[in-house]
């Protein structure tokens, strides 16, 4: 398909059960060295915390490590009334790997075009269905209603929190992964706009 690369998104139970057997880290390697043939890239989505990390001795196989710094909370786990993807939470978990000694040249933030509804509200909703839904106001708000354990509330992520954790990419790491894409709304309101014009922003390089 002539495409750039491949990227594994195995997580969690599946992820923790290929490890153990002892196979992900060899298969990355494997996987690795027949696409740099090739000159293709690999890359991979992580969690940052126990039970949903990529194994640390599979990092160096990979050209890129997106980190999933969303999904804090949701409609079975975590507890209602905090945020599903902060900006504090993205700059948390872009710690944890750094500490793991990733390199800034690999380190992808990723961000959500969707939210989390609580309290009698849909368990789901992407940006797009926000913006629809409640206006162009929406966009500029991480939160539509009061976000407190028995309050109806959506937390989600606006453009300003998009375009500070874009900031935070660039000073912080290699870019921006989007899940997903599908759920941006067209026009003013979009996030993957505000993305792309903090991308263009001239910044002094640093060391990688």
């Amino acid at each position: 398909y002539d495409l750039d690369g491949l990227d594994i998104d195995l997580e969690w139970e599946v992820l923790t059960t290929i490890d153990t057997a002892g196979n992900y880290t060899p298969f990355v390697r494997e996987l690795s060295t027949a696409l740099k043939k090739k000159g293709k890239l690999l890359s991979c989505a992580t969690a940052s915390h126990a039970g949903g990390m990529v194994p640390l001795p599979s990092l160096p196989w990979f050209d890129y490590v997106n980190i999933m710094a969303y999904d804090f909370i949701g409609a079975t786990w975590g507890t209602p009334g905090d945020e599903h993807a902060s900006l504090a939470q993205a700059q948390a978990d872009i710690a944890v790997w750094q500490m793991h000694g990733l390199p800034k040249a690999k380190l992808v933030l990723g961000v959500p075009f969707y939210g989390y509804g609580f309290n009698g509200l849909a368990k789901s909703y992407d940006y797009r269905t926000l913006i629809d839904t409640f206006g162009e106001q929406a966009s500029e708000s991480d939160v539509q209603g009061t976000r407190c354990p028995t309050c109806q509330y959506i937390t989600y992520n606006g453009r300003p929190t998009i375009r500070a954790k874009t900031k935070l990419a660039l000073d912080q790491g290699a870019g921006i992964m989007i899940w997903e894409l599908s759920g941006d709304a067209p026009g003013p309101d979009s996030l993957l706009q505000v993305i792309d014009e903090a991308l263009k922003i001239p910044r002094t390089k640093t060391a990688q």
